[in-house]
């Protein structure tokens, strides 16, 4: 007696049940039969006749055509994503105004002697440096 265990072909005991639900379900067996060559029960065979028959509806109920929608953008990574773009921005500020530091030192001399703070538009002097007067 088979069991179903046997594998006849890539999907094994699975291809046969199914050769075995069409074979019933044409009337060229019984499924007390069936289910005797599967080593089980009438109502496990049924068990896993019914539970064919619904996957093969499911498999064969309409889908869209066509290619799936895509998927609706994350709001937390659009979020991250503006935020990485700020981030960026603000580095390439700090790097330039590094840049422009270290020029002003090649430039003015000492660190102390630079203060790259915003002023209020009156000239005033500045520590070490002197006149060309």
């Amino acid at each position: 007696m088979d069991t179903g265990n046997t594998p006849q072909s890539p999907d094994g005991p699975a291809r046969r049940r199914a050769e075995l639900i069409v074979e019933v379900r044409s009337g060229q067996k019984t499924a007390a039969l069936a289910a005797a060559e599967l080593g089980v029960s009438r109502k496990t065979w049924y068990k896993w006749e019914n539970r064919a028959l619904e996957a093969m509806v499911e498999a064969l109920t309409d889908r869209p055509t066509g290619r799936p929608n895509l998927p609706a953008p994350d709001p937390e990574r659009l979020r991250m994503e503006a935020e990485l773009c700020v981030l960026r921005r603000r580095v390439q500020q700090l790097e330039t105004l590094d840049r422009i530091r270290e020029l002003m030192r090649t430039v003015q001399g000492p660190p102390d002697a630079l203060d790259l703070r915003p002023h209020d538009g009156a000239s005033k002097k500045k520590p070490g440096r002197q006149s060309s007067s």
